[in-house]
């Protein structure tokens, strides 16, 4: 009698337990993939360190639109006066940086996608925020001109769903497309020039409402 009381609970009980051993095992599965993303990330966000001390000839390409001009004055200083052919090997060098920061922000939205199908809202949240970054660092003007299709037309390399949400998301801000380069041996000039003045001895100018458009 005894044993089929213990039976009966232990049936009763094995429904209850497995669901619980279920429920834990997506928990634990939920915080490895969200520690898994945090560490990614950031090796993401050592990638760029590393490219701006190795690359320091893209530096322009890392820097937030409040700080382009500067910079961009700052590696047209450095690098000085080059050939023709050197020339070309920089602007393949800052292609290829370019690239690499659009594939980081393709792939924060893959990440988020799969986040979001799983249910995952702490991870979704960490991930959104770290778009965030990357939505501020795509007004650089550079990465605008080589990302618009009439210009560099790098988005052609993004998915169709990348390229949707970029024009979703970038629509209504102040964009500028930058289509000279750094290494082309002339001075800064036009809103460069401007800007440089302004961040030595001015006031903050009002952010523009025009559609991109080339310096």
């Amino acid at each position: 009698m005894l044993t089929e009381v213990v039976g009966d609970i232990a049936q009763a009980l094995a429904l209850p337990i497995a669901v619980l051993a279920l429920v834990v095992a997506l928990v634990v599965q939920r915080r490895s993939a969200h520690s898994a993303t945090i560490q990614s990330v950031y090796q993401a966000f050592g990638q760029l360190t590393t490219l701006r001390i190795e690359h320091w000839e893209a530096a322009h390409l890392l820097e937030m639109p409040e700080n382009y001009a500067i910079q961009f004055e700052a590696v047209h200083r450095a690098v000085g006066r080059v050939s023709a052919n050197e020339q070309e090997r920089l602007l393949l060098l800052e292609r290829a940086v370019a690239v690499r920061i659009f594939e980081m922000f393709e792939q924060n939205l893959y990440e988020q996608n799969q986040a979001h199908r799983a249910g995952e809202k702490q991870r979704l949240g960490f991930l959104q925020d770290v778009e965030g970054f990357f939505l501020r660092l795509l007004q650089n003007p550079r990465l605008v001109w080589y990302w618009d299709p009439q210009n560099g037309n790098l988005c052609q390399y993004a998915e169709k769903e990348t390229r949707t949400h970029y024009d979703k998301v970038m629509a209504g801000l102040p964009l500028r497309a930058d289509a000279e380069n750094p290494y082309s041996g002339r001075r800064p000039r036009g809103w460069r020039a401007v800007f440089l003045r302004w961040r030595t001895a001015g006031p903050r100018l009002g952010a523009s409402r025009r559609r991109p458009r080339s310096a």
